[in-house]
């Protein structure tokens, strides 16, 4: 329930609750690789990168993101020339 209503608020353009919803999802849940996905890829397009590197590498490490996931991440780092992270 708690992604279905983080993807709404990400959608309606609510960042900051769709924020809140993730993280507290994920803390009960950090298996939960589907909001880890969202998280990583909502804080590339609000323009954190450095903290969008940090979950990517982090899930990447867990081995639950696949090569496209992984390949994605990169590409939203490359658009918004946050080459370094």
């Amino acid at each position: 329930l708690r992604l279905l209503r983080a993807r709404v608020l990400i959608e309606t353009g609510d960042h900051e609750a769709a924020y809140a919803e993730l993280t507290r999802h994920l803390a009960a849940h950090p298996e939960a690789h589907a909001a880890r996905r969202m998280l990583v890829f909502l804080l590339v397009d609000l323009g954190l990168y450095r903290a969008a590197a940090k979950e990517g590498e982090a899930w990447a490490q867990s081995g639950a993101a696949s090569v496209e996931d992984q390949l994605a991440i990169a590409e939203s780092l490359r658009h918004g020339r946050a080459f370094e992270e």
